[in-house]
């Protein structure tokens, strides 16, 4: 967030997380100390399984100056041990927004995993990928037309970043109106 700030970019703090049910959800918070407190949770109800840097990489911590500052121990691809309404409660009670992720993917996704979103789970808002046919995926579940859609990239690097195919208008920049146009019907 910092280096964000220094290069007038707005930064919103969130988190994708892999549920009980290996469901990938996005959870976008309004400030960075919600965040952190999520991320109190996830560590709690994250297994105790610790990373083998040969098979999966290091998984470094950096800083503003893109120095390594530290390393998670505990492999942080696991599944938490919390199921999917658990983990979308606790977003909402830190005011976060629960967003299903890459819903169009055969895996990972709440559709491929469940195979349905439940109206239980009040979700607003899903998130398809950047190649995701929609009217496709809207002739296999045409309920979802009920949710707002976001699309992006589904990065897991800088040159996978989505850019130009999806915005947002709002009256200021900042997190807030971003948050309310991706909360809006």
């Amino acid at each position: 967030m910092s280096v964000a700030k220094n290069y007038d970019i707005l930064c919103i703090p969130g988190i994708e997380v892999n549920t009980k049910e290996e469901v990938h959800l996005l959870a976008l918070f309004k400030n960075l100390n919600m965040a952190l407190k999520f991320q109190d949770i996830l560590d709690d109800t994250l297994p105790k399984i610790k990373n083998n840097t040969k098979l999966f990489g290091h998984q470094y911590i950096y800083d503003e100056k893109d120095s390594i500052i530290g390393e998670y121990d505990n492999l942080l691809l696991s599944a938490i041990n919390l199921p999917l309404k658990e983990t979308i409660d606790e977003i909402e009670k830190l005011d976060g927004i629960p967003i299903p992720a890459h819903i169009d993917r055969g895996s990972f996704s709440i559709l491929s995993n469940l195979g349905f979103i439940s109206p239980e789970l009040n979700l607003k808002v899903i998130e398809i990928s950047k190649n995701c046919n929609y009217d496709n995926l809207l002739k296999q579940h045409p309920y979802i037309k009920k949710y707002k859609k976001i699309q992006t990239s589904d990065a897991h690097s800088l040159g996978q970043i989505l850019e130009r195919d999806f915005f947002v208008t709002t009256k200021d920049k900042n997190i807030k109106d971003i948050l309310e146009y991706i909360l809006e019907s």
